[in-house]
């Protein structure tokens, strides 16, 4: 099998947007078996997705830049630039900007185990 280098650009990657901010996805399949990566800026003051969940993949959250909430059904936490978080298939989950400045988030997903 002859493996290469995948590289993306954010100016040709999969950019959706909010009036809260965007998801910016760098690496879908079938570049990478089973794996999303991308970028999220929740924009100052801004709830991002409102509470939702994911059946299929768990979801790696790493805050870049920023403070802000991370919320579930039953547990809120003041999130900072350095936080990772596991969330696991199935959890409903949003997280919020209640910094002055836009959050910057990495978001990895994988198959749920």
């Amino acid at each position: 099998m002859n493996k290469t280098c995948t590289f993306t650009q954010e100016a040709t990657a999969d950019i959706t947007r909010f009036d809260w901010g965007r998801i910016c996805m760098l690496i879908n399949p079938p570049v990478a078996t089973g794996v999303r990566f991308g970028s999220v800026t929740v924009r100052s003051g801004a709830l991002g997705h409102e509470l939702h969940h994911h059946t299929n993949e768990d979801e790696i959250i790493y805050i870049v830049s920023g403070d802000g909430i991370f919320a579930t059904e039953t547990e809120k936490r003041q999130v900072h630039a350095g936080d990772c978080i596991f969330v696991p298939a199935g959890i409903a989950h949003t997280t919020s900007n209640s910094g002055a400045d836009n959050m910057n988030i990495i978001i990895v997903y994988i198959p749920a185990r």
